[in-house]
């Protein structure tokens, strides 16, 4: 929550970006129930959130240091699912586009995408030497005998060759996910910041995520892997693939939130009301009353001292002692 926190404020400049950012994405029921649960989803979206703000801090200030936990992040996610491997690519191709783009030079763009890759690319790199060295075959987690996706797509699946319906599909789940506020919610924010930001090198990293929608999509024409919804198949499964689709969500929502904010008519009233009423000018020295006007101390002629008043201000009731 830290970092999608700190992700969504340093994108909108407020701190309303970042609370809705995290409120979304903390609140929402299925992230609830993973949580619960011994699937990798959540570490997977631990190590993805983690990335894109080291990354997006390295693509705005250029400081190695955010560039090496970006990859030590990215490292972390492709050790955890196969869609952290989407996440490297995605992300080795926005190191390389923004140093080409601030240093205009291919020796640049090389020395960022090894410092980036030989940490971001050692998990890929580690589990394809460790199936060529176990099975022979450094491609068995694609091909092997347990990796066939027909042991868990059926024959006769919607969304195998029917482009429409497997975009449809998973559709609905990332719907069904997200729900139909945050789901609106973010895509007004994407609209806003694509308006405002564009493809600019400094900013092109809210946009990493979105890549998985096509990734997924592309898995369920192709039968790579099975997702049913209740609107295509009739039934619920895998339903959970839809739920990645909550972090561009909820940064794009709190980016909306952030920017809209300060823009409310009411929010100076408000400031206004919680300092309080106005002081009372201060009085100019012209009408300060001058000495001749001061009350006079002098003491009374019979040499009697005089009683102060009380601080009820009412004058003293004592008496004088009678006179010999």
């Amino acid at each position: 929550m830290r970092f999608l926190f700190a992700h969504a404020r340093s994108l909108s400049g407020h701190w309303a970006g970042g609370l809705t950012a995290a409120g979304l994405f903390a609140l929402n029921p299925n992230v609830l129930y993973l949580q619960a649960t011994a699937m990798t989803e959540l570490l997977l979206f631990a190590c993805a959130i983690v990335a894109l703000h080291y990354l997006h801090e390295w693509c705005a200030e250029g400081r190695i240091r955010d560039l090496s936990l970006a990859s030590g992040a990215v490292l972390a996610a492709t050790l955890t699912r196969y869609e952290g491997w989407i996440l490297f690519a995605v992300a080795a191709a926005i190191v390389a586009l923004t140093a080409l783009r601030r240093h205009r030079r291919y020796s640049h763009t090389e020395g960022s995408l090894v410092v980036f890759g030989f940490v971001a690319g050692a998990g890929v790199l580690g589990w394809m030497a460790w199936n060529l060295a176990i099975f022979g075959d450094a491609m068995n987690w694609k091909s092997g005998e347990y990796a066939d996706s027909s042991l868990w797509v059926a024959d006769g699946e919607a969304n195998v060759g029917s482009l429409p319906t497997a975009m449809e599909t998973y559709g609905l789940a990332s719907l069904h996910n997200l729900g139909i506020a945050t789901a609106a919610l973010g895509i007004a924010g994407l609209v806003l910041y694509a308006v405002h930001k564009r493809a600019r090198s400094r900013w092109l990293v809210p946009y990493a995520m979105l890549v998985f929608a096509p990734f997924f999509v592309w898995a369920l024409y192709t039968g790579e892997r099975p997702l049913h919804v209740r609107e295509v198949m009739g039934a619920l499964y895998n339903v959970r693939f839809g739920l990645i689709m909550l972090i561009p969500a909820a940064v794009f929502a709190g980016y909306l939130i952030g920017k809209l904010v300060p823009l409310l008519p009411g929010r100076r009233v408000a400031a206004a009301a919680l300092a309080g009423p106005p002081s009372s000018a201060p009085r100019s020295p012209s009408t300060a009353p001058s000495p001749s006007t001061r009350p006079s101390s002098t003491a009374p002629a019979d040499g009697r001292p005089t009683t102060p008043p009380s601080p009820s201000g009412c004058a003293s009731t004592t008496t004088a002692a009678p006179r010999s």
